[in-house]
């Protein structure tokens, strides 16, 4: 025997935008050898395992003829999944995970004015800075100063901890605040020091 086919009427985007209203397709689902179903319904849970639908019976026809609409207000993969059994209880199914992409960037706030002059063999202090995030709470920024030969010296973050560099020559130092969060979104922060 062969198991319940189904056909969804649209097609579902693999990403979509956080707070998105999503309209689900219509679906038919069918039997060739037992055309008389004995369910058919869809689910639809959240990043969290949540149902927001969960087993909405499509043969009745108030449902099925309904307009079944969700907001997508988590980030993370929606599972969405329609499931028709026939009266010889084999089973089919459709389903397709909706993710809610994090492509923004965090935010970097620095702590002070970056100093724009300096003198080589003179310690010049950089201030903290800290990064907010739409997602991720614990986001860490770290400091890179490239001189002018283009060494890049990490002077804050995994390493090092007090954000103090000293010049060796004369010429333009590039300093940057750089974070990233869980699905790597980048920011940064660029200033130019000028060491005389």
């Amino acid at each position: 025997r062969i198991a319940p086919k189904i056909a969804v009427m649209g097609e579902y985007k693999s990403g979509y935008d956080i707070g998105t209203e999503l309209t689900l397709f219509k679906a038919f689902a069918g039997d060739a050898l037992d055309p008389n179903l004995e369910s058919f319904v869809v689910t639809l849970r959240d990043p969290d395992g949540n149902a927001l639908i969960e087993n909405l019976d499509l043969l009745n026809t108030e449902n099925a003829s309904k307009t079944l609409s969700v907001k997508l207000d988590s980030y993370g993969a929606y599972a969405l999944t329609y499931t028709a059994k026939d009266t010889s209880g084999r089973t089919g199914s459709w389903s397709q995970m909706l993710s809610i992409i994090d492509d923004q960037a965090p935010v970097i706030t620095v702590d002070g004015k970056v100093p724009t002059t300096g003198t080589v063999g003179q310690q010049i202090k950089l201030p903290m800075a800290s990064a907010t995030d739409n997602v991720d709470t614990d986001i860490k920024v770290c400091v890179f100063v490239e001189d002018p030969k283009g060494a890049i010296v990490e002077v804050y973050g995994t390493a090092y901890v007090d954000n103090v560099f000293t010049p060796a020559y004369v010429g333009e130092y590039l300093v940057k605040y750089l974070t990233f969060d869980g699905t790597f979104n980048i920011a940064y922060e660029t200033y130019t020091i000028t060491v005389e």
